[in-house]
């Protein structure tokens, strides 16, 4: 960041969130595929089971975008930090 400077810094800081928000679905579908999976989960009435599977298909939209009504989640954000990094490198690049 000394070559942009601290105050140019949020883009990057944004697209590592994106990185972690992605690893984070990964992790919880790990444990919520299994979870659904288990033959004989333990307590886990209807109710806590749909919740499950909302939360699964939440988490599923992050990793991959296919045929879901909404928008993907990530695309925009990864399209405006890019601009973004693209409009503070550019000067640079130019030189």
């Amino acid at each position: 960041m000394a070559l942009f400077g601290r105050e140019k810094a949020r883009p990057f800081d944004d697209l590592h969130r994106i990185v972690i928000e992605i690893y984070s679905a990964t992790r919880r579908l790990d444990i919520y595929w299994a979870r659904l999976g288990n033959k004989k989960p333990p307590s886990m009435n209807e109710k806590t089971r749909e919740r499950l599977i909302k939360d699964i298909e939440e988490y599923e939209k992050v990793i991959w975008w296919a045929n879901y009504p909404d928008p993907d989640p990530i695309e925009a954000k990864v399209k405006k930090v890019i601009e973004e990094i693209e409009k503070i490198c550019e000067p640079i690049l130019r030189k």
